[in-house]
C-alpha cells in the first residue's frame, strides 16, 4: 500500500485560497486560523510573487532576443546566398549581463567592416544615439540589398529594443521593491493592529 505524501502549499497559494473566501466565510474563521497567516507566510509570498514576476520577465527577454536573432539570420542569410551581396554591413544580437544581480540585457547592434592597407579586416559598432531606431544615414555608403534589409528589419529591431528596455524597468522596479521587503515592516504592522 503506498504512502500518500504530503505537499506543503506555498507561501502564496495560502494567501490566494483565504483571499478568495466569500466575506461571511471570512469572518467565520477562527482566530487561531488567522494565525496560522502570520508575517512570515506574508513575507514569503510577497518574495514568491515578486520572483515569480521576474521569472516571467526573463521568459519575455529570452523570446524578445529570439526574435531579433530570427532578423538577424535573415540579414545573414541574403548576404551568404549570393556571393554578390558581400557587404560591408553586419548586424549583431546578444544578451549580455548586467551589474543588476547578473540578468541579461538585449543588445542589437549594426557594425561596418573595413579593410585597412594592411588586408586586416576591423569591424566597428555604428552609433545609434538616444533613439531606440539607428538612423537610416548609417547605411548611406552600403549596398542597394544592404539598404532594402535594413529598411525592412529595423523598424522590426526598433520595437524589440523598446520591448526589452521596458523588461528591463519593469525588472528593475520589481528588484527594488524585493529590497524594501522587510521583515520589520510586518512586525510593525501586526504590532499596529493588535
Amino acid at each position: 500500500m503506498k504512502e500518500a505524501i504530503t505537499v506543503e502549499p506555498t507561501a502564496l497559494s495560502k494567501i490566494v485560497r483565504l483571499s478568495k473566501l466569500s466575506m461571511d466565510s471570512k469572518c467565520e474563521l477562527a482566530l487561531d486560523k488567522r494565525n496560522d497567516l502570520n508575517k512570515e507566510l506574508l513575507y514569503k509570498a510577497q518574495r514568491e510573487a515578486i520572483q515569480s514576476q521576474i521569472e516571467a520577465l526573463n521568459q519575455e527577454l529570452q523570446a524578445l532576443h529570439v526574435s531579433a536573432l530570427i532578423l538577424a539570420d535573415e540579414f545573414h542569410l541574403e548576404k551568404k546566398l549570393n556571393p554578390d551581396n558581400r557587404g560591408n554591413l553586419s548586424v549583431r544580437v546578444r544578451l549580455r549581463a548586467t551589474s543588476e544581480a547578473c540578468f541579461p540585457s538585449l543588445s542589437i547592434e549594426w557594425s561596418k567592416f573595413e579593410r585597412k592597407q594592411s588586408g586586416v579586416i576591423f569591424s566597428s559598432y555604428l552609433k545609434r544615439g538616444r533613439s531606440f531606431q539607428y538612423p537610416k544615414s548609417i547605411v548611406k555608403k552600403a549596398k542597394q540589398w544592404e539598404i532594402d534589409m535594413f529598411d525592412l528589419i529595423e523598424p522590426k529591431f526598433s520595437s524589440i529594443r523598446k520591448n526589452a528596455e521596458a523588461v528591463g524597468k519593469v525588472r528593475r522596479s520589481l528588484l527594488e521593491r524585493e529590497k524594501n521587503i522587510t521583515k520589520v515592516s510586518f512586525e510593525d504592522h501586526f504590532s499596529n493592529n493588535k
